[in-house]
């Protein structure tokens, strides 16, 4: 687990520690509100009874006791609220003498909360189920203005509730599209994760294919030509085994860099990879095998990206291991390289010599498949195909490579971040 998914966990867990411990009080808060702001008279109003005050208090707690429990099941929590607002607007008719309590906010509040949690359908209805109490408190609020009123009165008083709970259910709404967007920015987040990992685990196979491929293809030859020499020729069979030792070191240090690259961070070693730099080294392995091989360079090498060098590298690679497994000794092969605003590569052979009688055990089929997908990774192209005699492989590369991520989601996610706050 890396360093930002722990932050990011702990942060998450905090703002909901937070959330629970707050939520009470806010709730508490718009209760008060509530009742000082819409309820036209006071609970010192002498007209109350001790009957009448307690009555209110109790209608107040049982308004405001579900909006505890909103962000858990705010549609149950919306249909207790707006049964509640309808029979204390009921009562309110019936015995207005008695006390003047309306609730209001209960309502707003269980609409926002529906309206940012579920789906915009649920939140349009239950907008318009919200006005059934809201279009009632004004016009009781209306009533409340006495035989001077009119009706534009009643028009402005009914506009005033209806604007106010159509702003809670739009602040709802935005707060549920932000969380929608943020949920698909996350699941965008980690599809683009999991393909980076698969991509990252096929060019860790395309690189050990490579690595493994070539190797033991020139182990086995050079170890079948050390046995037929041991024993009339011994010192070009105990050259031979030199070879292979050093093949076989060359090919630990190159395993042992793969490895790393996909071990605990602080265990990676920083090897280097092969690229063009080395291709007379791995020519020579190749002659070392009885393959005539030989290098052609033209024009001035330029800076490339180290994916590009190590691409390259490939490209020749196996298409020497190809002609040592399918031509074996005595064929000819040549590797021309040609800088110029790109790079191409071709590497020929004449299709002669004498094929090992095992190399179909020792071909996995796969090499130039890898090759094709490892090229147009990087914006290249590679082709590969049968000449009249012999058989080639070109390749044209580009020096610098497109970056195959966009920061789209990275820029979405801190615009939202900003506008949330």
């Amino acid at each position: 687990m890396t360093v930002s998914t722990v932050s990011r966990n702990t942060f998450a867990a905090l703002r909901r520690w937070c959330t629970l411990r707050s939520d009470p009080l806010l709730t508490a808060a718009w209760l008060v509100v509530d009742l000082a702001v819409f309820s036209p008279s006071d609970l010192r109003n002498p007209d109350y009874t001790t009957a009448g005050t307690i009555l209110v208090l109790v209608l107040w707690l049982l308004g405001g006791v579900p909006l505890l429990y909103r962000r858990r099941a705010p549609i149950v929590v919306f249909g207790v609220v707006w049964l509640h607002a309808l029979v204390v607007h009921a009562i309110v008719t019936s015995v207005a003498s008695a006390f003047d309590y309306l609730p209001t906010i209960t309502v707003l509040l269980a609409l926002y909360t529906l309206a940012s949690r579920r789906h915009p359908a649920l939140g349009v209805l239950a907008l318009c189920l919200s006005c059934v109490p809201l279009v009632w408190e004004a016009h009781l609020a209306y009533r409340e203005i006495g035989p001077e009123r009119t009706a534009s009165d009643l028009t402005n008083a009914v506009s005033l509730y209806v604007v106010i709970g159509v702003g809670f259910w739009v602040v709802g709404q935005w707060r549920y599209s932000m969380h929608a967007r943020m949920r698909a920015l996350e699941t965008r987040r980690e599809s683009e994760a999991r393909e980076a990992a698969m991509g990252e685990r096929l060019r860790i196979a395309r690189e050990l294919h490579d690595i493994v491929a070539h190797s033991v293809t020139v182990i086995v030859l050079q170890a079948a030509a050390a046995g037929r020499m041991v024993s009339h020729e011994p010192d070009r069979a105990a050259a031979a085994l030199r070879d292979i030792e050093d093949l076989g070191v060359q090919t630990m240090d190159e395993l042992r860099r793969m490895l790393s690259v996909v071990g605990p961070a602080d265990r990676q070693e920083e090897l280097s990879s092969p690229g063009l730099d080395q291709l007379d080294a791995l020519l020579a392995r190749v002659r070392s095998t009885g393959v005539h091989a030989f290098l052609t360079v033209d024009g001035t090498p330029s800076p490339a990206d180290p994916s590009v060098d190590l691409t390259a590298y490939r490209i020749v690679q196996e298409a020497l291991t190809n002609v040592t497994k399918h031509c074996g000794p005595g064929a000819h092969a040549t590797v021309s390289i040609r800088w110029a605003d790109h790079l191409d590569i071709d590497v020929t052979d004449d299709g002669g010599g004498t094929p090992p009688s095992y190399e179909r055990g020792i071909s996995t089929g796969n090499g130039l498949t890898g090759l094709r997908e490892r090229v147009k990774y990087i914006g290249g192209r590679l082709d590969a195909g049968p000449l009249p005699t012999g058989f080639r492989v070109s390749a044209r590369l580009p020096l610098r490579t497109r970056t195959p991520l966009s920061t789209e989601t990275a820029n979405e996610l801190v615009e939202m971040a900003a506008s949330s706050r």
